[in-house]
């Protein structure tokens, strides 16, 4: 029997278990933007005026994080 997945808020600990899931969403969409942008996101995803972010996962692995579920947007759309 599979467990379920487990959504929960986004923690700093989780950036390397996200990382070969985000390189595959970039390979997919075959677009790999500079590191500088990953951290930037990362770092926002962090951030407690930004809209929550969350992850999916299962047992130990990343299965699923917000820059898959709903893009962020910039901060002047939203009025921040």
């Amino acid at each position: 029997m599979t467990a379920a997945p487990t959504v929960r808020p986004i923690a700093e600990a989780d950036r390397d278990a996200c990382r070969p899931l985000r390189a595959g969403y970039d390979a997919f969409r075959d677009r790999a933007g500079p590191p500088a942008i990953r951290q930037t996101l990362w770092t926002r995803f962090l951030e407690p005026d930004e809209p929550e972010a969350v992850l999916a996962t299962s047992v130990s692995a990343c299965i699923g994080a917000p820059f898959e579920a709903r893009p962020l947007g910039h901060r002047a759309q939203r009025g921040a």
